[in-house]
């Protein structure tokens, strides 16, 4: 009984601990961000408070003063299942059935970019252990593509959850992009879904 007091004793200290040292005020807001707030969407997106939040373009973004940005969109899919694949889920977009995020990545989205962007380049790819927010089952990719002559490098997240697939872009020129990927990792680990 002895054990069981002392052990009830710590765990009370050590609840009040994390409760006077939590890291967000009261509206869940993580200390030094700020919130980038749109009536249209269903997730909770921070941004360090030196960021410039927007959400007059359509999407919620936010960026710095060297106009290096992070914008999150929902692509609405035509479903989401569980599956026996590797990924064990499928998503159905556009009449067509991706086995996971990845895929959906490489066959549709980034070939269509490709496409689109002449000289577009995958320099990365992360299939597994990233996350958006608590999503686990998100995949990350880093490419490059030049665009007037000015070369950028773009990070996307791509999450899956309910009906979508949400979309983290982080873009920057090549220049300043590991200027700010510190930030860019504290935004996606403080993403909420609603």
């Amino acid at each position: 009984m002895k054990k069981f007091k002392i052990a009830a004793i710590f765990l009370a200290v050590v609840i009040c601990i994390l409760a006077l040292t939590s890291c967000k005020d009261k509206n869940g807001v993580p200390s030094g961000m700020t919130e980038v707030v749109s009536e249209y969407t269903d997730f909770r997106l921070f941004v360090p408070e030196n960021w410039t939040p927007d959400v007059a373009t359509g999407f919620v973004s936010a960026q710095t003063l060297d106009k290096s940005n992070i914008s999150v969109q929902a692509l609405t899919t035509q479903g989401i299942a569980s599956s026996d694949n590797d990924a064990g889920y499928v998503i159905k977009y556009n009449d067509v059935t991706y086995a996971g995020v990845s895929k959906f990545f490489e066959d549709y989205y980034f070939y269509s970019l490709s496409q689109t962007l002449s000289g577009v380049k995958l320099e990365e790819q992360y299939t597994s252990g990233q996350s958006l927010g608590e999503n686990t089952y998100a995949c990350k990719y880093i490419y490059t593509v030049s665009v007037d002559g000015t070369d950028y490098k773009i990070m996307q997240v791509l999450a899956p959850r309910a009906n979508k697939i949400y979309v983290f872009t982080y873009t920057a020129t090549a220049e300043n992009f590991a200027s700010h990927t510190d930030d860019v990792e504290k935004i996606t680990e403080n993403f909420i879904f609603a």
